[in-house]
C-alpha cells in the first residue's frame, strides 16, 4: 500500500454505548462461539416503596436513585431516593440531578435587600457539602462552579466530587463525558483529541490524531474506521487515475489506493496495517475485542469481492470466521440471552449455538430475526419459533403480540359479539403445557406496561409484561388507569421501571420498582 506525507485526516468520534451482554475473548483467531460471552441471565424483581407512598415519581437514573415530590396542604416535599440502600432524603427545594446519584438543591434568601444562595451537595445517601455564597452558582455541562473557585460533579471514574479546587483554565470531564478502556477512561474532546484519564479519574494525557500521523499520511479522498475497544481502524482511500499502474484495488470503475492504521486513543501511538486486505464498506457493533464490519476481501487481480460481515480485531485479522459457518453472510444478530446467533445473507437466516454448531435454518418467506431470549421471529411479525426451527405461535385475526419468552406468549385478541360489542382479552399461552389463559380486562394503551389477572371483584394482581414478573398483588382499583409507568432508567448493572397504583383498599397511591439486574457492568462492553 502507497504511503503519502501531507496532512493528517481527522477521524470521528467515539462510539455511543449501548446496552450488551458481557465480555469476549480476545488473542489470535477464535471460533465463531469466542463471539458469545458466558453470562447469567439477568435477574427480574419487583418491590413495594413503602417510603414513597402517596409521592408523584418523575424519574430514576442510572444508579437507581428516584427523583419524587409530595404536595401537601403545608406544601411540597421534595425527595431522592435510594433503590439500592432504602434511602429517603427530602427537602423543600427542588433536586436538580448532576450525575447519576449525585444532586443539589438551591436556597435563596433575602435580608435588607442582600440576597444569599445555599447550595446543598447529596449523594444518594447523605448530604455532602453546603456552599452559602452572596452569588449565584454557574452550572455547565454537569458541573456547578461556586465563588470560592471549587465545583461539584461527578467526576469521569463515577466519584462524587463535592469540593474541587479548580482554576480558570482547568479541564473538567464528567461522568456523562468518559468511555471505561480497560484500566483507563476516555473522553472525546473533539476534532480527533482525546484525554486520557486513570482509572481514579486522574488526568494522564491528552491524545490528538492528527500530530499522532502528521506528515506521514496526505489528506485522503474518502476514509473508513471501525472500533475495537481502545484501537480505531482508519482506511484512508486515496483515489487514482484510470493510467495509474500502482493501486490496491478496482472498484465500481475506479482505482484507489489504501493505507490502513490502527490508532490507540490511550497510549495515542499509530501503527500501519500492512496486510490487511480488505476494502472496508461499512462498520456495526463494537467490542473491547472486535467489531462487525461489512468489507469486500482484495483478490490476487485487486477486484473486489462481494460484501460481506467479518469480525475484525484491532490489527485487522480475522477474530472469528463468519464466513466460514456462512458464505456471503452479510448480517449478524445475538440472541440477548448469549446463547444463540444469527447469520443471514438476505435469503437465509442460520441460527447457531455460542459454539458454532448450527440449529436452525430458514430461507425465503421465513427469514426471521430476535424476538426475544430463544424466541425468533418472521418478517412479517405474525409467526414465532424456537431457536430449533419448530414454530410455536402463529397470530391470528384480531390478535396482537404483546411478549414473548421460551416460556410463554402474551397477546391480545379483539373480538366482536352482537351482545358485548368489541372486547380485548389478554390472552398468555403456556408452551410447556399447551394452555391459554384469558383475561378480559385488559385495555390496551391505558396501563403502559402492565397486564391484569382479576382476583376479585375491582380487585387485581398486576403484571409488568416486559420482564414477566408480578408486581404487586391484591390491589383494589377504581380504574386500570389507576395504574401507570411513571419512569424508567438504564444503568451499568441494571434497568429500572417504577409504577405508581392507585390502590383504593389502602386509600393511597403505592410505588413499586421492577428491577432488571446484571451480573457485571454492561455500560462499556459493545459500543454501537
Amino acid at each position: 500500500m502507497k504511503k503519502r506525507s501531507g496532512l493528517a485526516v481527522l477521524i470521528s468520534g467515539l462510539l455511543v454505548i449501548v446496552l450488551a451482554l458481557g465480555m469476549v475473548g480476545c488473542g489470535d483467531k477464535k471460533g465463531a462461539g469466542a463471539l458469545i460471552p458466558d453470562v447469567d441471565a439477568p435477574v427480574p424483581s419487583a418491590v413495594e416503596l413503602s417510603q414513597l407512598a402517596d409521592y408523584a415519581v418523575q424519574s430514576i437514573d442510572g444508579a437507581g436513585v428516584i427523583y419524587a415530590y409530595k404536595t401537601m396542604t403545608e406544601g411540597t416535599t421534595y425527595a431522592i431516593y435510594d433503590t439500592n440502600t432504602a434511602t429517603l432524603q427530602t427537602s423543600d427545594q427542588v433536586f436538580t440531578r448532576l450525575g447519576d446519584g449525585m444532586y443539589y438543591t438551591k436556597t435563596i434568601s433575602e435580608n435588607e435587600g442582600v440576597k444569599t444562595y445555599t447550595y446543598d451537595i447529596y449523594s444518594a445517601t447523605q448530604k455532602v457539602r453546603t456552599v452559602t455564597q452572596d452569588e449565584g452558582a454557574t452550572f455547565n455541562e454537569g458541573v456547578l462552579y461556586f465563588a470560592d473557585d471549587t465545583a461539584a460533579y461527578k467526576s469521569v471514574s463515577g466519584k462524587i466530587v463535592a469540593d474541587q479546587k479548580v482554576g480558570p483554565l482547568d479541564i473538567i470531564d464528567t461522568e456523562n463525558d468518559a468511555s471505561k478502556l480497560g484500566s483507563n477512561y476516555v473522553v472525546n474532546a473533539g476534532s480527533g483529541i482525546y484525554r486520557v484519564y486513570s482509572k481514579n479519574g486522574k488526568l494522564l494525557r491528552t491524545v490528538d490524531v492528527g500530530e499522532s500521523i502528521n506528515g506521514k499520511y496526505a489528506e485522503p479522498d474518502e476514509e473508513e474506521t471501525y472500533r475495537v475497544g481502545a484501537n480505531i481502524v482508519m482506511q484512508l482511500v486515496y483515489a487514482e487515475p484510470d493510467t495509474a499502474s500502482d493501486y490496491d484495488i478496482f472498484d465500481e470503475g475506479q482505482k484507489f489506493s489504501l493505507t490502513t492504521v490502527s490508532f490507540n486513543m490511550v497510549s495515542g501511538k499509530v501503527k500501519e496495517l500492512k496486510n490487511f486486505k480488505y476494502k472496508i464498506a461499512d462498520s456495526y457493533l463494537s467490542t473491547q475485542d472486535y467489531a462487525f464490519v461489512s468489507v469486500k476481501e482484495i483478490m490476487k487481480d485487486k477486484r473486489p469481492g462481494a460484501v460481506v460481515m467479518q469480525a475484525l480485531d484491532e490489527n485487522g485479522k480475522i477474530f472469528a470466521d463468519l464466513q466460514e459457518l456462512m458464505p456471503f453472510a452479510d448480517k449478524v444478530a445475538f440472541d440477548k440471552s448469549g446463547k444463540y446467533f444469527i447469520l443471514s445473507d438476505g435469503t437465509r437466516s442460520k441460527v447457531y449455538t455460542k459454539g458454532g454448531k448450527l440449529a436452525a435454518s430458514f430461507t425465503g418467506e421465513e427469514l426471521v430475526s430476535w424476538y426475544n431470549d430463544g424466541i425468533l421471529i418472521s418478517e412479517d411479525g405474525k409467526t414465532l419459533y424456537n431457536v430449533t426451527g419448530k414454530q410455536i405461535f402463529a397470530l391470528g385475526e384480531g390478535q396482537a403480540l404483546i411478549s414473548a419468552t421460551s416460556e410463554e406468549i402474551v397477546y391480545t385478541k379483539t373480538e366482536s359479539t352482537p351482545e358485548s360489542g368489541s372486547e380485548t382479552k389478554l390472552c398468555v399461552l403456556n408452551i410447556a403445557k399447551g394452555t391459554t389463559e384469558e383475561t378480559p380486562n385488559y385495555i390496551e394503551g391505558q396501563s403502559k406496561g402492565v397486564y391484569y389477572s382479576e382476583t376479585g371483584e375491582g380487585v387485581y394482581d398486576i403484571y409488568d409484561y416486559t420482564y414477566r414478573i408480578k408486581i404487586c398483588e391484591g390491589v383494589k382499583l377504581s380504574a386500570l388507569t389507576s395504574v401507570s409507568r411513571v419512569a424508567y432508567g438504564y444503568g451499568a448493572y441494571a434497568n429500572y421501571t417504577v409504577y405508581s397504583v392507585a390502590d383504593e383498599l389502602a386509600e393511597k397511591t403505592k410505588i413499586y420498582l421492577v428491577r432488571y439486574q446484571y451480573d457485571t457492568d454492561v455500560s462499556n462492553i459493545f459500543f454501537n
